[in-house]
């Protein structure tokens, strides 16, 4: 399978490499990049290995690091990265943000 990201879910993941380069350092952006690929790839060879997500009936989340989590449809052929949230945003805030974008 492949990994597929909406503009939204790659507008953030920049957002956020930019906000630990500046905020801590390279090797911090470095290490969570690493985490993400990692992470990514388990999902990539095992998709349904992790749980659903309250946010929207069919989409899947996956831990990045404590703070950091994607929100994923599978598709026949891809993996479809829809959302990369910060865990501490309230909940209505991340549902909100997911129907806006995707009518979900």
């Amino acid at each position: 399978m492949i990994i597929r990201f909406s503009e939204l879910s790659v507008f953030k993941l920049e957002k956020l490499i930019d906000y630990l380069r500046e905020e801590w350092s390279d090797g911090s952006a470095n290490s969570f990049l690493e985490k993400l690929n990692g992470k990514l790839e388990a999902v990539r060879l095992n998709p349904k290995a992790f749980p659903e997500s309250a946010v929207s009936e069919g989409l899947r989340k996956c831990v990045i690091i404590k703070q950091t989590t994607i929100l994923y449809e599978i598709h026949n052929d891809a993996i479809f990265v829809m959302n990369i949230i910060d865990t501490r945003q309230n909940p209505k805030k991340i549902e909100g943000e997911v129907k806006k974008h995707f009518g979900l």
